[in-house]
């Protein structure tokens, strides 16, 4: 430990000389040729196919280019203006180009990772290599190409010589892992740069077989700098978590425990990769090599490094690479939670960080960088990526007997809603649950509402006990009747005031209902906690929700249908405009509407031989369908709406569909009126339409609300002539 008390031996830099101001306005030039490219380009990865003279003009451009900066690359590389040249020339240029590129980088990576500009040009030349690397494994890289590398860049340095005399320009995977020795014994300087992280995060993303990505978090996803912007998925490439590493990292998978069928896949969507690279085995050598100068740093620097703003994503990042290596042989064409192994180089990192072997420390150390917005977000990878002994230990250790102040504070709350996620165990998430519904009012009342709504999803996803399901909801409910939503109150018009529910506060104030009464009354705590106003109160311009209250709900309406179904019908009981523009409101379907139209699908609960349907959940669903009476017509034309109508239209048994398909007629005009959402309006006739046909099949009449007979509306009747041509209406219909 006494070798790092004194201050380390600056890496050796070299630098490169000044752009020449002549190169840097040849370039000034040739960037509106570039950019003219760019608009030919339909998208980031390049031109049509079909225009092969517009292929073969950017080669060629590219190649004049690089002959210019034969010997001031790295140069440009590192000027302001020449850097943005750079930058747009390395997303459009061939395999070989991109390796004669990267190759004049060799003999200042040290310089050009902490530069400002050259860090930039790095990120994205990184971006495009992995696939690149994939295809060199593959053999699909191209052979011409590498015949006519003599001709354009002989004189290149790094280029080795082959038996006839001529240059040879190295493989990609060569010039990676020659610039990654460069940055030998510098890793800990070039984590601790604001340039040089992000470099960084590139090669280990490259290493590791995965995109590289950009990380956006709050102020700093407002740089205009963003490699997801700068290079789409079509250039990258990649495969989609395939198992096929034969000639890649074949690393084993010991510890998968994570890869269950119950993960979140909110969380597989965030932390799982895509798609990867396949990576050859000296790659994977080269991580282990950075991940043990990392491993070797003190205790101290690790944890100053976590807490850093630039260090922390970089050990994220490491971490999941890590886990992507450990699970990749695991995976199958289905994504799945990477896992790091209990014994690998990035778990003793974890650990030397937490101080894991004090148990006493350990906790201090997660209790004082829990609260911390950067080191934050290093637990929650820990939570999410450590084998599932160790999620467990570390919440029994650090979390669980302090478990209200975590969920209280205001950075640390989101770990608890990780660890929520994460759990995979029953009788663990119970008591995790339990613990949390107990303190429902303070959670409440400290506007923590996303803790419940953690906790009540897992309730669904890990189908735990009913009892457990009924607590979470009766504790909810008292303390929403206690005055507390979890959410800052909506704005209240200012020329009129509501005495009422001011009694109503005043009163549940005085007399707390009992558990009982309160998860019975679920007409007046479901709206409270919803607390729904509608555009046009009190100056609003759209509907207003609670939002973390509508999430709680959203998942209570798929707990099973006994306890549900008081939710359910306090739901359904909602005013008729409210329920229609909840319905136009994309949160509110979501989360209001979605699960009563699915869950009256669903068998099972409903009683009866063999299991039933969800009665609670249809009985909603057709009390839902009638407050949508009086609005078809705005529903028919609106954008989110009408996926809700098609839905009502094909669950609810016939004899609710007979005034649904009486409506035709009235829907018929104002839907052919307003030509920009025709296509959502002719859906719902569709499917009325059939429905029409289907009650005439069988002897009976459509009718409308005041029993009017109607007579089925053929859907050929309604549309102008001309409206669409006779040859699209058969494929239209058919593909509704």
């Amino acid at each position: 430990m006494n070798e790092w008390s004194q201050p380390r031996e600056r890496a050796e830099w070299t630098h490169p000389r000044r752009a020449a101001k002549e190169i840097i306005s040849y370039l000034s030039q040739v960037e509106t040729v570039i950019d003219q490219y760019a608009q030919d380009d339909h998208s980031y990865g390049g031109a049509d196919d079909d225009d092969d003279d517009d292929d073969v003009g950017r080669e060629q451009l590219m190649d004049n280019i690089l002959e210019e900066l034969k010997h001031q690359t790295a140069s440009i590389m590192e000027d302001r203006q020449g850097s943005v040249v750079a930058e747009k020339m390395a997303r459009r240029l061939s395999p070989l180009q991109l390796r004669t590129m990267l190759g004049r980088c060799r003999g200042y990576m040290l310089s050009l990772a902490n530069n400002r500009y050259s860090s930039h040009v790095l990120q994205t030349l990184l971006s495009v290599a992995g696939q690149v690397v994939e295809d060199e494994i593959s053999g699909d890289d191209d052979a011409d190409e590498e015949e006519d590398a003599a001709q354009h860049y002989e004189e290149d340095p790094g280029t080795a010589a082959v038996s006839d005399g001529s240059k040879k320009i190295d493989k990609m995977q060569d010039i990676l892992l020659s610039l990654v020795s460069e940055l030998s014994g510098a890793w800990a300087e070039l984590f601790a740069d604001i340039s040089g992280s992000h470099v960084g995060r590139g090669f280990l993303q490259v290493l590791g077989g995965m995109p590289v990505l950009s990380e956006k978090r709050g102020r700093q996803s407002r740089h205009a700098h963003s490699i997801g912007t700068a290079v789409g998925p079509a250039r990258m490439g990649g495969r989609s978590n395939n198992n096929n590493h034969g000639n890649g990292s074949s690393v084993g998978a010991e510890g998968k425990s994570s890869a269950s069928p119950a993960v979140d896949p909110e969380a597989l969507e965030k932390w799982s990769t895509p798609y990867k690279h396949r990576v050859p085995r000296s790659f994977v050598a080269a991580l282990g090599e950075v991940t043990s100068e990392l491993e070797a740093l003190p205790a101290s620097e690790l944890q100053t490094l976590a807490c850093g703003t630039f260090g922390c994503p970089l050990l994220v990042m490491l971490l999941r690479v890590h886990g992507n290596l450990a699970t990749a042989s695991s995976a199958a064409e289905t994504m799945v939670l990477p896992c790091l192994e209990h014994e690998s180089m990035a778990m003793k990192i974890v650990k030397k960080v937490l101080e894991w072997d004090d148990q006493e420390r350990s906790a201090q150390v997660v209790y004082a960088i829990s609260g911390e917005n950067t080191a934050s977000h290093f637990l929650e990878a820990v939570l999410w990526l450590s084998p599932r002994s160790f999620f467990e230990e570390l919440y029994h250790r650090c979390f669980e007997s302090k478990l209200l102040e975590f969920c209280e504070h205001g950075v640390s709350n989101f770990l608890i809603q990780a660890a929520l996620q994460r759990a995979d165990d029953k009788a663990l998430a119970e008591k995790m649950v339990e613990a949390i519904s107990d303190n429902a009012s303070e959670l409440l009342k400290a506007r923590r509402a996303g803790v419940l709504w953690r906790a009540a999803q897992a309730c669904v996803r890990l189908r735990l006990k009913p009892k457990t399901q009924a607590k979470i909801l009766q504790d909810i409910a008292l303390a929403v009747q206690a005055g507390h939503t979890g959410s800052a109150p909506p704005p209240t018009p200012t020329d009129e005031s509501n005495p009422k529910a001011e009694q109503d506060k005043a009163a549940a104030s005085d007399s707390p209902p009992s558990i009982a009464d309160a998860f019975k009354a679920a007409r007046t705590w479901v709206p409270a906690l919803l607390s729904p106003r509608l555009p046009g109160e009190g100056g609003l311009d759209r509907l207003f929700l609670n939002v973390p209250g509508a999430r709680i709900m959203q998942n209570a309406l798929l707990f099973d249908p006994p306890v549900a179904a008081p939710v359910l019908k306090a739901v359904a009981a909602l005013p008729d405009d409210v329920l229609a523009a909840v319905a136009r409101d994309n949160m509110g379907s979501r989360c209001l509407l979605d699960p009563i139209l699915e869950a009256a699908g669903a068998r099972g609960g409903g009683g009866g031989k063999g299991g039933g349907k969800n009665k609670p959940a249809e009985e909603a669903r057709r009390a839902i369908l009638r407050a949508f009476k009086g609005h078809l017509v705005a529903m028919a034309c609106d954008r989110v709406a009408w996926h809700i109508l098609l839905k009502c239209f094909r669950g609810v048994d016939m004899k609710e569909k007979r005034w649904g398909a009486g409506m035709v007629p009235h829907v018929r005009l104002p839907v052919g009126a307003v030509r920009p959402h025709g296509m959502h309006g002719r859906a719902v006739l569709a499917v009325a339409s059939r429905v029409g046909g289907r009650l005439q099949e069988q002897g009976q009449s459509c009718q409308d609300a005041h029993g009017d007979p109607r007579s089925r509306v053929g859907i050929y009747d309604i549309y102008e002539e001309g409206d669409i041509r006779e040859e699209q209406r058969g494929n239209f219909f058919r593909q509704r």
